[in-house]
């Protein structure tokens, strides 16, 4: 059995291989979506592009895990667990087709008004308003009160494409000076990018939507299975 912790990676010489944040930023935009870690498309995730050894070595220049953080603020792309609630990237080229997809033509209000909704999404998602456009993890799990319930549920915002990770962020001792584990700050497509922006593929229908996505996908992954990893076998 393969070790799970193990990291598959491309060597150095590779000319293939992806050696800065900058290149990374153009390859997510040339693929339009890219998983974070490696999943049962092969070659499908940064991992896969990147030399193993430099991750979590905290080297701003050759990390992948520091990448990940200052490539999150991007205006190009988006950041956020789309992937089977695993973490990884939408360019923002395809982010209203996956928005449309994922949402299946709904906005959130309209979810709402369905009923179809479900109580904790609600409670997360009435937090964010023009005044309040994104929230620090700690602060937006604090106020929703939804204690173990609350990972679940910005997670399946995430995967619905109604939150994003739009910053990271750190806590600061009293001298002023962040310390510890850098946490979300979660914020909307929509206070990123705008509202006719996101919606902007909505009058496509989902199915069309996912056909496109899946055509992408298929310009770099041409005999790979994206129903799964993608959410469209589901």
């Amino acid at each position: 059995m393969e070790d799970k912790w193990t990291m598959r990676g491309l060597g150095e010489k590779d000319p293939h291989c992806i050696k800065t944040a900058e290149k990374l930023l153009q390859y997510i935009k040339e693929v339009g979506f890219l998983p974070l870690f490696r999943n049962e498309v092969p070659g499908f995730s940064v991992e896969e592009n990147v030399p193993a050894r430099y991750w979590w070595t905290d080297d701003a220049l050759r990390d992948p895990w520091v990448w990940r953080m200052t490539l999150t603020a991007c205006e190009d792309i988006a950041y956020g667990k789309f992937y089977e609630g695993k973490a990884g990237f939408v360019s923002r080229e395809w982010f209203p087709y996956f928005a449309c997809a994922r949402r299946r033509g709904y906005d959130f209000d309209s979810r709402v008004d369905e009923g179809i909704a479900k109580p904790d999404d609600r409670r997360v998602m009435a937090l964010f308003d023009e005044t309040h456009a994104s929230w620090g993890t700690n602060e937006l799990k604090s106020k929703t009160e939804l204690n173990k319930r609350f990972e679940p549920a910005v997670t399946r915002l995430m995967w619905q494409g109604y939150l994003v990770v739009g910053d990271f962020t750190q806590r600061v001792n009293k001298s002023g000076l962040p310390y510890g584990w850098h946490m979300s700050v979660y914020t909307t497509p929509e206070a990123k990018w705008g509202y006719d922006f996101v919606t902007s593929a909505y009058a496509e229908g989902e199915e069309k939507c996912k056909q496109k996505i899946l055509l992408k996908l298929h310009e770099s992954f041409p005999h790979a299975d994206f129903g799964v990893i993608m959410g469209f076998g589901k």
